[in-house]
C-alpha cells in the first residue's frame, strides 16, 4: 500500500453536514468562512457539470459539492487552495488514525 503525506485542514467533524455551493463551504447550514481559503480559478463549475462520484453516486463538482454527512470516526478535509486541491471532495473521508499530526510551520497558505 502506497502512503502519501498531505497537508489539509479538517473542515467537517463526525456528524457534521458539509456542502459546497458556488465555492462557499457550509457546515451544518452555516457558511464556514476562513481568510486562508483561496480560489485561483475565476470560473465556477456548476453541479451538473461535475465529475465527482463516490461509489457510483454523483456528488457534484469541486465548486458545488454534497451535501454529505461525516460518519462517526471520520473527518472531511480540504486544502487551502480550494480550486486546485485533491481533498475529501475527491477521495472521501479520512479515518481518525489517518490524521497523523499538525504542521509545525505554515509557510504559504
Amino acid at each position: 500500500m502506497l502512503k502519501k503525506n498531505v497537508v489539509k485542514r479538517v473542515i467537517g467533524m463526525p456528524g457534521d453536514t458539509v456542502k459546497v455551493a458556488n465555492k462557499k463551504v457550509f457546515i451544518n447550514g452555516k457558511e464556514f468562512v476562513r481568510d486562508y481559503a483561496q480560489h485561483i480559478d475565476y470560473r465556477t463549475i456548476p453541479r451538473s457539470r461535475g465529475q465527482i462520484y463516490w461509489n457510483d453516486k454523483f456528488m457534484g463538482s469541486r465548486d458545488n459539492f454534497g451535501p454529505v454527512v461525516v460518519p462517526d470516526g471520520e473527518y472531511f478535509v480540504m486544502g487551502d487552495n480550494r480550486d486546485n486541491s485533491a481533498d475529501s471532495r475527491f477521495w472521501g473521508f479520512l479515518k481518525r488514525n489517518e490524521i497523523t499530526s499538525s504542521p509545525a510551520i505554515i509557510f504559504f497558505s
